[in-house]
């Protein structure tokens, strides 16, 4: 519990830090919500909109604000960014993974956060988003394709070596990996094939060696954002089951669900993405 209660925490810091970037004066212009808090909490970076001659001149720059004093500093990635939303924290606050490239193509790069040791993870792939980096830093996670859920699935790329392989073939992947504290699970949200057309998605498991995929919800509304909490034994996760968006928790073994929180509607899953 103490687990989810730090996680939400750094969510409401990065919802704290939206709404009153609307309502202050920036050094930049605002462009998306999909900021990301660092994972000790002190750090959050966003993608600014510039127009593409600002872009040139900076470096094509995320913005890191300093959730402490609430400044901000151009960090310049020198790589023309492909999607805004594959941005992600290393483990240990350090490093920003990212998708850059030209047009709808890109390669997984990573960058310090002094804006230093630029280094890229393999060569021409289609489009990666949904970065995930495993707990040991060995192997990323990413789903692959062109936000088409035919088509999209999740792949593990070795920072080491950068092989890459497949790890989903059946299951249309909506993306938001998450690793398990094991580093041989990940969960994801995907439809189950008879829903695809359908605003419905569950959450799955999947065991990365031997590929077996387990759902872990029922197939009732909206399941998104999964998370492991309590030492890897249960998964919170975000539901509209109820007509609102609300807090649950699914247990591995049992698979039972419960609803943690009831009055939590105001919240939006885009705030509640990533970080």
């Amino acid at each position: 519990m103490k687990t989810m209660i730090s996680h939400l925490s750094r969510k409401f810091l990065q919802l704290a830090w939206l709404l009153a970037t609307c309502c202050i004066t920036s050094t930049v212009r605002f462009q998306d919500l999909h900021a990301q808090v660092e994972p000790s909490s002190n750090s959050l970076i966003y993608h600014p909109f510039l127009d593409p001659i600002e872009q040139q001149q900076l470096g094509n720059p995320v913005v890191m604000v300093d959730l402490t004093t609430f400044t901000e500093r151009f960090v310049s990635l020198n790589v023309p960014v492909v999607d805004p939303t594959s941005f992600t924290w290393s483990n240990d606050g350090q490093f920003i993974y990212f998708t850059a490239g030209k047009d709808s193509f890109g390669d997984v790069f990573r960058v310090g956060v002094d804006g230093t040791h630029l280094q890229r993870f393999g060569y021409d792939y289609r489009r990666e988003y949904h970065l995930a980096e495993s707990p040991d830093g060995s192997q990323i996670a990413f789903v692959n394709g062109r936000y088409n859920p035919e088509t999209n699935n999740v792949y593990l790329l070795n920072t080491s070596d950068f092989g890459v392989r497949q790890i989903t073939f059946d299951i249309p992947v909506w993306g938001q990996l998450s690793w398990m504290p094991n580093g041989k699970q990940l969960l994801f949200v995907g439809q189950q094939m008879n829903n695809i057309y359908r605003c419905e998605s569950d959450i799955f498991l999947i065991d990365i060696q031997t590929g077996e995929v387990n759902q872990l919800t029922d197939g009732l509304g909206l399941n998104t954002w999964p998370m492991s909490i309590n030492s890897g034994n249960q998964v919170s996760f975000l539901s509209d089951r109820s007509g609102k968006n609300q807090i649950y928790t699914v247990d591995i073994v049992s698979e039972e669900i419960k609803q943690i929180t009831t009055q939590f509607n105001s919240v939006d899953t885009n705030f509640l993405a990533h970080g």
